[in-house]
């Protein structure tokens, strides 16, 4: 198994591949460590991938990139329910099927910057959890919306809940427990919020929360809610 490199992963569409390196770059400009990028996807990128792949390397050498094909098929009984968000969104679920040469991962999406070094998070430990995130503000709100919506998804607590667009993400633990099947299964029920509500709830209650710096909407400065 390679452990030395930093694998960081991201599931897009054609209209998220520049976010993507932008994220890749605020990456490498904040660390020294060797990263191992990889794309999941089901379109044809290939002429983007390489144009901005070779901006980055006129700057940084401490990374590689793998392209990974997702059948869309695969999902096409998986609804949208937020209309901002298309089926790759899910692409994250196949992961641990996917990514077989790493232990565990970091998932990231394409809106976001990062502003340290990447690997403080990665070494954060997760030997006996799925998954570590922050939390969801909104989700951990008692509201009577996510009264309901916790009793949707049949989990006894909201307290773990967390925000699927930063992950990092136990691969050998979902591997041998099969969670890709358990995430099939989950997709076929209601999910409000998409991927996010699959993760929390088939890794309900092995799921780690980290502080809020490594993950932080800009919308949360200045807000006095439970959260913060």
């Amino acid at each position: 198994m390679e452990e030395c490199k930093i694998p960081v992963v991201w599931g897009l569409d054609k209209k998220y591949v520049l976010q993507a390196f932008v994220v890749m770059h605020s990456i490498l400009r904040n660390s020294k460590h060797h990263f191992h990028f990889f794309i999941l996807t089901a379109d044809e990128l290939k002429y983007d991938v390489e144009k901005y792949s070779d901006i980055l390397k006129k700057e940084y050498s401490n990374f590689e990139l793998s392209v990974e094909i997702v059948d869309i098929n695969r999902f096409a009984s998986a609804k949208i329910r937020n209309r901002h968000l298309s089926k790759a969104a899910y692409f994250r679920l196949l992961i641990p099927e996917i990514i077989l040469e790493y232990n565990k991962c970091i998932y990231l999406d394409c809106d976001i910057i990062v502003h340290g070094d990447l690997k403080e998070f990665f070494e954060i430990g997760i030997e006996d959890y799925y998954l570590a995130g922050v939390k969801d503000c909104h989700v951990i709100e008692d509201t009577p919306f996510e009264i309901k919506h916790q009793q949707v998804l049949g989990i006894p607590s909201r307290d773990k809940y967390i925000n699927s667009g930063v992950m990092l993400m136990n691969l050998d633990m979902m591997r041998k427990d099969r969670l890709v099947v358990s995430f099939w299964e989950q997709l076929q029920k209601e999910n409000w919020f998409e991927d996010n509500d699959v993760l929390n709830v088939c890794c309900y209650p092995y799921i780690k929360t980290i502080p809020l710096k490594y993950n932080l909407f800009h919308f949360y400065l200045g807000n006095h809610i439970k959260f913060l």
